[in-house]
């Protein structure tokens, strides 16, 4: 579904042509969010393999939980776009979004949208906190998730800056754009399958990362296919403030987030005017936003390849220790302090290790 969407924005400039029928648009999301659902009847190990990435049971419900915040919130700005949240009162649908139409901008409107918006992201952050709490062995997220061999710790920190910016841009597109919304659920299934592969063998911990990084990239790639809008030139400008402020400073995330929305609805509505499709302001636009594409090939492409390449990587896999994921932030707020640790080599699974020496 995702390369027929993709095909739709790159010779259509729209994913979701408003021809389409709503309910098909429904239906296409829905499966997304069932793909995901289906995942749960699968066992998987109590623990996870410290020596690849596989999948593990806290990942599976972490992923679901962000997965499903990007389809549901391309599927609710889909219904706003369409005009189907509102009713005589445009203020009914405070809960979902303040989903009132973008147009107007009175103060009411643009509290609606700040309240509706923070709150959502306020929701799946404390849905993850919760399987985070309930999974609190040390391994409930992504931190000390293994990365190839062969590679320094800068290159290693380099790629985690990358995800972490990834994961704060697909926050805010989760409430910003619909269509972006919706490919950004692309790499965070990926991975789940990639996982899976990993567990059978199948791809190597370095072409997994490769994998999930091209496919988050992509979501900057689709950015380039459509005129540029002041919405989603806000969103990625806050949202990159936003991973630096989390990052550096530790500004707690739920006065963060509420405090990024409230920025963007604010100077989207009243200071920084929508963007023109065509003109200089559009090609500002469209060049800021390559330059930073283009970045981040660079910065990924030196990760991958530069000084040695991946011909090589899939012997090395384990011999790269777990290091600290900087893009796990919201551990130990959840937590409550608990500091997480590898898992003892004699808790690993006997049948994942010696899979992972076979490799």
């Amino acid at each position: 579904r995702e390369s027929a969407r993709a095909h739709l924005l790159i010779a259509r400039g729209a994913a979701f042509p408003a021809s389409e029928p709503f309910a098909s648009v429904v239906f296409c999301i829905l499966l997304h969010v069932l793909l995901n659902a289906s995942s749960f009847i699968f066992a998987l190990p109590a623990k996870r393999n410290p020596l690849a990435p596989m999948i593990w049971p806290a990942y599976r419900a972490h992923n679901a939980i962000f997965a499903g915040r990007n389809a549901l919130g391309a599927l609710v700005l889909l219904a706003a776009e369409r005009g189907l949240l509102l009713k005589n009162n445009n203020y009914w649908c405070f809960f979902l979004f303040g989903a009132t139409n973008e147009d107007h901008d009175d103060l009411a409107s643009v509290v609606a949208r700040i309240a509706g918006r923070a709150g959502f992201v306020w929701a799946s952050m404390a849905a993850a906190d919760a399987v985070t709490a309930h999974h609190a062995n040390g391994q409930e997220t992504t931190r000390g998730i293994p990365y190839f061999g062969g590679k320094s710790p800068q290159s290693v920190r380099a790629l985690k800056s990358f995800y972490m910016q990834c994961q704060f841009h697909a926050t805010f597109l989760a409430v910003t754009d619909a269509t972006l919304s919706f490919f950004c659920v692309l790499p965070i299934q990926l991975a789940s399958f990639g996982m899976t592969l990993a567990r059978k063998r199948k791809i190597s911990s370095w072409a997994w990362h490769v994998v999930y990084a091209a496919a988050l990239w992509s979501v900057y790639g689709f950015i380039l296919c459509r005129p540029v809008t002041t919405r989603v030139a806000a969103a990625g400008a806050l949202g990159g403030l936003a991973k630096e402020l989390r990052h550096h400073y530790r500004v707690p995330k739920y006065a963060l987030w509420f405090s990024a929305v409230a920025a963007h609805e604010l100077l989207v509505t009243y200071a920084l005017g929508e963007i023109p499709a065509t003109g200089p302001r559009q090609r500002l636009a469209f060049w800021l936003m390559f330059l930073a594409a283009a970045r981040y090939v660079y910065r990924l492409g030196r990760v991958f390849f530069g000084g040695g390449g991946g011909g090589d990587q899939a012997s090395a896999d384990t011999s790269e220790v777990p290091l600290e994921d900087e893009e796990d932030e919201d551990d130990d707020d959840a937590r409550g302090g608990v500091v997480k640790g590898e898992i003892p080599r004699d808790e690993i699974h006997r049948g994942d290790v010696l899979r992972a020496k076979a490799d």
